[in-house]
């Protein structure tokens, strides 16, 4: 018919995705997700394409769309495969690379938080959801202390993902803690008792008990309080963990414990409280709470006391409570967030109303 021509098949031409692209490609037998989108990782001797597998789709178009956004935007494969435990132990190698003594505290908690996410460990983290981590949440058996580590890590770890485009979603903001409930029982040492181990100062570690007392601090910061931020000549203590209101602050020394930290101060090693095991990969390492506990429990049972190691820093709240002390100045002292303070300096006035709230312990 005059005007109407066809165009033979052979003539049309059929585009091909350009030399390292990738390709989608149908797999035999009968599976449910038959095509492997692949991509070109090089060529071998013969000049022939060295692939690696995308991912696995139910459809081709699935796959297509894949290879296309990884060629218009391309990300590392492996880590976007990578399993809970596999993108934590690359982040904290990146994170500590570093094996600094300031890093190693952050170390520990964020070791003692990823030993509480075992159920995901083999998890692929981009098929991780909210339900995942809050399944860990609220399968935790410690306390709310802990169950907020636990998210910190979640969050530095999406973060982490975010960044390296594994993942475009953050769950760990969707993650609840709960209220904090749980109401632990206080029994702070009476001054008898603290006499009591003035008297006996000269036994081993009963000195650490009482710094512990007359300064307030938590435990892991005494543990990890290094020497030069001991400060002999101004006798303040620089220190502080866990918060934001805690961290590098500081802390007058009570005149009854100065000759006690003057005694242990050394610049000859980094930790006020030393470690029983003197040799390791990082040097000295500070006196681990383990081995307190078990000086401390001894000491107790020795004068026939019952206490914890927290009640030294429950009795240093509460005598300074009796004593009338102004309270923002206690919670500086302790850690504590106030809103009444706003700025993480301290001025020479600061500083001396500091000292005069702690030496209202008796």
């Amino acid at each position: 018919m005059q005007g109407l021509f066809f165009i033979p098949k052979k003539a049309v031409s059929i585009i091909k995705n350009p030399n390292g692209y990738g390709s989608v490609v149908k797999l035999s037998g009968n599976r449910r997700r038959p095509y492997m989108a692949r991509i070109t990782q090089g060529f071998d001797e013969r000049g022939y394409p060295i692939y690696k597998p995308l991912g696995y789709y139910e459809e081709q178009t699935q796959g297509l769309l894949a290879l296309a956004k990884y060629n218009d935007c391309p990300y590392d494969i492996d880590l976007s495969r990578s399993t809970f435990e596999g993108i934590y132990a690359i982040w904290f190698e990146e994170k500590f690379s570093e094996k600094t003594k300031e890093n190693q505290s952050s170390r520990s908690c964020y070791s003692a938080a990823y030993k509480k996410c075992v159920t995901i460990y083999k998890i692929r983290f981009t098929e991780l959801r909210k339900y995942h981590l809050q399944n860990v949440i609220d399968k935790c058996d410690k306390g709310y202390a802990t169950k907020e580590q636990i998210k910190n890590l979640f969050s530095q770890l999406y973060a982490f993902a975010m960044e390296n485009d594994i993942v475009h979603k953050d769950y760990s903001k969707f993650v609840k803690l709960g209220k904090e409930t749980e109401v632990k029982k206080k029994n702070p040492f009476t001054q008898a008792e603290i006499e009591l181990l003035w008297d006996n100062v000269h036994i081993p570690y009963v000195d650490t008990i009482l710094i512990y007392y007359y300064t307030g601090l938590r435990l892991s910061e005494l543990l990890q309080m290094e020497n030069v931020n001991v400060d002999l000549d101004e006798k303040l203590l620089q220190g502080g963990l866990k918060t934001e209101a805690g961290r590098d602050r500081i802390v007058p020394i009570h005149p009854r414990i100065f000759n006690l930290i003057k005694k242990r101060y050394s610049d000859k090693h980094p930790y006020l409280i030393q470690s029983w095991r003197k040799t390791t990969k990082l040097g000295i390492m500070p006196m681990s709470k383990k081995d307190y506990y078990d000086e401390f429990y001894s000491i107790m049972n020795q004068f026939s006391m019952v206490h914890t190691p927290h009640d030294c820093r429950h009795a240093f709240i509460t005598e300074l409570d009796n004593a009338g002390a102004n309270s923002t100045a206690v919670k500086r002292i302790v850690g504590h967030a106030s809103k009444g303070v706003t700025e993480k300096t301290y001025t020479h006035k600061d500083i001396e109303q500091l000292r005069k709230t702690i030496e209202l312990l008796k």
